[in-house]
């Protein structure tokens, strides 16, 4: 199915994935004073994680950490920096409320220089526009 799909339907079908399996945000990096960007999707399906890397040729994908030995091995998409919010704008159509406001808020911080790294307190940026 994948492969007949439009590059636009692909698009869609990953945000959607995205919307229900993945995170996003800022994490600490080398320091208090040092954030980074990063989305993240985890899930047992490995090849639906290989599909986010073919799709927007960026990030990394590998096996996730096993808790708990009943546990399913997962797999995770991660990708960092400029290159993720890049990517979070191209979803940014196709995404809930919820996401959306956490990607406005991570341009926002950007923008204000702030040091709270916690994005789902600020507010969405009054143009919602970004830089990227």
């Amino acid at each position: 199915m994948w492969e007949t799909l439009s590059k636009k339907e692909k698009l869609i079908l990953l945000s959607g994935i995205f919307e229900g399996e993945g995170c996003c945000g800022f994490y600490i990096a080398g320091g208090k004073d040092r954030r980074n960007i990063e989305l993240s999707v985890k899930m047992t399906d490995e090849d639906v994680i290989l599909k986010f890397k073919e799709f927007f040729q960026k990030g990394f994908t590998g096996k996730a950490k096993i808790y708990q030995e009943h546990h399913k091995q997962a797999y995770r998409w991660k990708v960092t920096g400029v290159e993720a919010l890049k990517i979070m704008n191209r979803m940014l159509p196709y995404l809930g409320k919820r996401r959306s406001e956490n990607y406005y808020g991570m341009v926002q911080l950007i923008r204000d220089g702030g040091k709270d790294c916690h994005t789902h307190l600020l507010k969405q940026a009054k143009d919602k526009t970004s830089n990227v």
